[in-house]
């Protein structure tokens, strides 16, 4: 196991850093990537035996993908951490594996849609998986016309998360109470610069998630559920405190909407 060499791709992120110890603790040989500008802490980890630095694919993905494509067949693995780089690296996908290099996330075409918020509703709503009352609007409408549909309290939310801060005001407003049209309006084209704005029926209860490995052949290697104590933002956003917790119906719609799309790799549902 220790022979293989693995380049781990979007380090600047801290949850990377779970990636590296994990897999430097059964002495696999890490490599970090870094975008040119990036903060390079985890470059300090014990388990760091070189890194490299290459162009960010959020304003130079043709160099980008050369970049990467001259590195097939020098690592036995890539494994890109966020959207952001596992995006475009799927796109050249089966050139690097051709090489010798395995990638494992899902193919370009599973996986643009995968970061779609929208998309995904579609198909959950195809494969029977219920879904809040939901509006996918590229135009704003009247603020009558949303409280008619889905009702009060209600979140508008980005329907992408790629290079967006998490947290209200940047993915998401949430409205307890009627706004205003103004202001109403003012947060729709807050978030109407990322694609089609995404507005849903607040539901009241607490954060599940359902993680898991999926192999090549789409079959369920592992899986992993959590309960959120406490989220970094009140309205929801990434957990600050979890407990290990398996609820059936995450798990069970979790393995039914990833077969759906067919996946390969790690995921949270």
């Amino acid at each position: 196991m220790s022979g293989k060499k693995i380049l781990i791709v979007d380090n600047d992120p801290p949850f990377a850093l779970s990636v590296i110890r994990s897999l430097g603790s059964v002495g696999y040989s890490l490599h970090l990537g870094f975008s040119y500008g990036s903060y390079v802490f985890n470059a300090f980890s014990k388990y760091c035996k070189g890194i490299i630095f290459y162009p960010d694919p959020s304003y130079a993905r043709e160099d980008f993908l050369s970049f990467f494509e001259r590195l097939a067949g020098k690592y036995d693995f890539i494994i890109p951490t966020t959207e952001k780089t596992q995006l475009p690296i799927s796109m050249i996908k089966d050139m690097l594996e051709e090489k010798g290099t395995s990638v494992p996330i899902p193919s370009y075409d599973i996986l643009k849609n995968a970061v779609n918020k929208a998309k995904m509703l579609e198909i959950c709503v195809q494969n029977g998986i219920n879904i809040p009352k939901t509006l996918v609007l590229t135009e704003a409408p009247k603020i009558e016309a949303v409280v008619e549909k889905i009702g009060i309290p209600f979140i508008m939310k980005t329907s992408t998360e790629i290079n967006i801060l998490p947290g209200p005001q940047n993915r998401y407003f949430v409205f307890k109470e009627k706004p205003t049209q103004g202001l109403f309006l003012a947060a729709f084209k807050r978030l109407q610069k990322d694609g089609p704005v995404i507005l849903q029926e607040w539901i009241d209860g607490v954060g599940i998630g359902a993680s898991f490995i999926f192999s090549r052949y789409h079959k369920v290697v592992a899986y992993f559920g959590h309960r959120r104590i406490l989220e970094r933002f009140p309205d929801g956003g990434p957990s600050v405190i979890a407990e290990s917790y398996l609820y059936p119906d995450a798990l069970k719609n979790g393995v039914k909407l990833l077969k759906a799309l067919k996946w390969q790799g790690v995921a949270m549902t």
